[in-house]
């Protein structure tokens, strides 16, 4: 690994690091010398996820663990205040809390709400803590990771505003590297295809039909399996480094090969 794949003296935020590939994430770069700032919903889940990540600190640092709600604009402002008293600065964002829906049909009786919802969440949210975050990112060259989805790139049946919030998310981030590149702040974006997350347990899908379902991704995927979300994590890792100093505008398709696959179908 070189020198400058190290996060050393830096302050990384990860928001829906509660869970898959924002835990991942969070661990990932406390490994790497980061000091982590963690923040999610559900106050049980991210302690445990801030148990690895100290126990991961190569530092011996200790992740600063904040109880959020994106939806609500003052959670948003607060997670960044608390970020900057408690250490003084912020160097990497990274955009991760989304929320996936599969009933978003144009002819659905609650589309409209839908829309709200998932474009709240997916798009506004991060807009919002970009916007809270960018001063502080300014004052220290930071980068700021979103992440986005191959939804942006192809859509996904039932998911329709899903897609559309995920291809806005690619559009804000070369934006903002546009806007943001001549004060040297770099702006990326990760577009996973289907990762091995606890979000399909939530949708109440049994063991066996998950496994049913990463057999069928694993055999239409040229690497002949799904996606984890440490794949997605090492990814942030780049990104987040200096190893990607001259990287900025970039939407990373990271899909095993999936999306050119002959036997490709999102459905």
């Amino acid at each position: 690994m070189s020198n400058s794949h190290n996060f050393d003296q830096k302050v990384v935020l990860i928001t829906g690091a509660s869970s898959g590939i924002g835990a991942a994430t969070a661990i990932q770069l406390s490994a790497l010398g980061a000091q982590t700032v963690i923040t999610g919903r559900n106050a049980d889940r991210l302690h445990a996820i801030a148990l690895q990540c100290n126990q991961k600190s190569t530092k011996g640092l200790t992740a600063l663990e904040v109880i959020s709600d994106l939806d609500n604009e003052s959670d948003s402002k607060r997670l960044i205040d608390e970020t900057i008293k408690k250490f003084g600065r912020i160097d990497v964002l990274v955009n991760n809390a989304a929320l996936f829906d599969t009933n978003s049909n144009i002819e659905s009786p609650d589309a409209i709400d839908v829309f709200d919802k998932i474009m709240r969440t997916n798009l506004r949210n991060t807009f919002v803590l970009t916007h809270f975050a960018v001063p502080h990112l300014i004052k220290t060259k930071g980068s700021i990771v979103n992440i986005s989805s191959v939804t942006a790139f192809k859509p996904f049946a039932n998911a329709l505003v899903y897609c559309m919030a995920k291809s806005a998310i690619d559009m804000l981030t070369r934006g903002l590297a546009q806007e943001l590149g001549p004060k040297g702040v770099r702006v990326n974006c990760i577009n996973p295809a289907q990762i091995q997350t606890p979000v399909y347990a939530h949708f109440g899908m049994t063991v066996e039909e998950e496994n049913k379902m990463w057999s069928e991704v694993s055999k239409k995927t040229p690497l002949r399996r799904p996606g984890e979300a440490d794949d997605v994590a090492k990814a942030v890792a780049y990104f987040a480094s200096d190893d990607s100093s001259f990287a900025t505008g970039v939407s990373l398709k990271l899909d095993g090969g999936f999306m050119d696959s002959p036997q490709f179908i999102f459905s």
